[in-house]
């Protein structure tokens, strides 16, 4: 491995409440903008006249175009510095709001969504990598853990502010001023990265080392703020011979052949059975991957993705914990307003309170998580996984109720904050664990890594357990047995991510 790139001794600390800051406003910006496309498409469809293909494209063009530029990005800004690849990418995100803002046709509409996927997919692994470089510790936990905060007010507020601007400003306008909010955002994190984000461009010095920040002499230090109150100092390597960059063209090839394989079947729900021999491909061209990241290594050369991240047991573990968790966590909320609205007949809004307490205690639990992480380890993620399949057993329970008439649906909201209470323990814990080990040179191609693992995850799972629901609706046309049939399915897949925590948990205690 190579030695990250530092910060010259004459250059001031780094703030990492003003990194914090930074980072997580592109982050709340790109998840408003996906969190109220599902409360848009009811009114993008008639305003474009758009079909239901058209419109499904809306979600999976953004979906694609995310999920294959995250690795490279990521080595990208490991490799020549993750402050431009950042600004960038939210320079991209925010053009293509506006596009998507002024789009005359579904067309417009869809090329916009890819480009605002390449602008998430630029700056998402360089939020990960800048995280690992300038937080340590219980800091890294806790900048985790706002970023699970992020992503659960995001997520929560989404619909409702949408729904909000559809009632103040039309079926027509008001889908478009869900785009256009995110022009100010970007041009505010554009202005915050530029001000306030360490320069960590990878530049020669006189010797031909390439090293972030300015030029620096051998025996240099660097001092990174990880705390509130503590600093680290980390000694510059010695020069060493100046190389030509080098992003391993055909590793990229093959990972962005083989995500786009697995990945498109699932996103395009209206492809032709024999499509779906591409997922298989997919798998067969990840295996080329790998053999071929092994070889780009043993000649010498720097690979896509190192292979010594997943020779680490809590790196690969903590994937596949994630990886699971997200094809059926995710799932949850979308077979439940099919259960409430196709069903039982209630309003959008009415899916929505049901969610909402999920969303705040998510939140609130991974601040508390963020601060005992460290100490109880993959403890906290099982804990999260029981809450989890708990959770969707008392769904399964209460909907018989629901379904008689016993009692209102408003019951529902009662598992839906356990469930909020686990998603606090398991993701950002999970995040914080996974990437404890791995050198911050790599933290963003190995926060890429695990961001592909969950889009993957999300792909997969939100084709295959609503497809459940509607298999037994169809074959047996009792929708309460589909609802209980899916929800099955989702503790299913948390007991195997459970099943992996413990794994890692003994792991754990053997390390110790």
């Amino acid at each position: 491995m190579t030695d990250q790139p530092v910060v010259p001794s004459d250059q001031p600390p780094v703030s990492t409440a003003r990194v914090l800051t930074t980072l997580m406003v592109p982050l709340f910006m790109a998840l408003l903008a996906l969190s109220v496309i599902n409360v848009a498409l009811p009114v993008i469809g008639p305003a474009l006249g758009a079909d239901s293909s058209g419109l499904q494209w809306v979600v999976s063009g953004y979906a694609l175009s995310f999920g294959l530029l995250l690795v490279p990005s990521g080595r990208l800004g490991d490799a020549t510095g993750r402050k431009r690849l950042f600004l960038a990418g939210v320079a991209v995100f925010t053009l293509g709001a506006v596009f998507a803002g002024a789009a005359a046709t579904i067309e417009m509409l869809n090329a916009a969504r890819v480009v605002q996927g390449i602008g998430s997919g630029m700056l998402n692994p360089q939020t990960f990598g800048l995280i690992q470089k300038y937080f340590r510790k219980q800091a890294r936990a806790r900048a985790f853990a706002t970023m699970a905060t992020t992503v659960s007010v995001a997520t929560a507020s989404g619909p409702l502010f949408g729904g909000l601007l559809i009632q103040a400003l039309g079926d027509n306008l008001g889908w478009r001023a869900m785009f256009l909010v995110n022009v100010p955002l970007g041009i505010l994190a554009l202005v915050l990265g530029h001000r306030w984000l360490p320069d960590d461009r990878a530049i020669p010095t006189p010797a031909g080392r390439d090293i972030g920040g300015s030029k620096a002499r051998a025996g240099d230090m660097a001092r990174l703020e990880i705390d509130d109150d503590d600093e680290v100092t980390a000694p510059v390597a010695p020069p060493v011979r100046r190389k030509r960059l080098d992003l391993d063209p055909v590793g990229i090839a093959l990972l962005g052949v083989a995500v786009l394989s697995i990945m498109l079947p699932f996103l395009n729900r209206d492809a032709p059975p024999v499509h779906w021999a591409l997922v298989p491909l997919g798998l067969l061209l990840l295996g080329g991957f790998v053999w071929w990241e092994r070889r780009y290594e043993r000649i010498g050369r720097p690979p896509l993705v190192n292979p010594d991240i997943f020779r680490d047991p809590a790196f690969r573990n903590g994937m596949i914990i994630v990886s699971i968790y997200f094809v059926g966590g995710t799932s949850l909320w979308i077979v439940m307003p099919m259960y409430l609205q196709f069903h039982l007949g209630y309003a959008p809004i009415n899916s929505a309170l049901v969610s909402l307490p999920a969303s705040i205690c998510a939140a609130f639990s991974a601040q508390i998580a963020g601060r005992y992480v460290l100490r109880l380890g993959r403890r906290m993620v099982i804990t999260g996984f029981c809450l989890t399949i708990t959770a969707l057993l008392t769904f399964m329970l209460l909907a018989g109720l629901v379904e008689s008439g016993t009692v209102g649906y408003l019951i529902f909201m009662a598992p839906a904050t356990l469930m909020g209470l686990a998603q606090g323990m398991t993701i950002s814990p999970n995040q914080t664990l996974t990437l404890r080990a791995v050198d911050p040179a790599y933290g963003g191609v190995a926060g890429s890594i695990i961001s592909l693992g969950q889009r993957m995850g999300t792909a997969i799972g939100t084709a295959m357990v609503p497809g459940v629901l509607f298999w037994v609706v169809e074959t047996h046309g009792d929708w309460l047995l589909a609802f209980r049939s899916a929800l099955g399915l989702i503790a299913v897949l948390a007991a195997g991510a459970l099943a992996f925590s413990i794994v890692d948990r003994r792991r754990e205690k053997r390390s110790a």
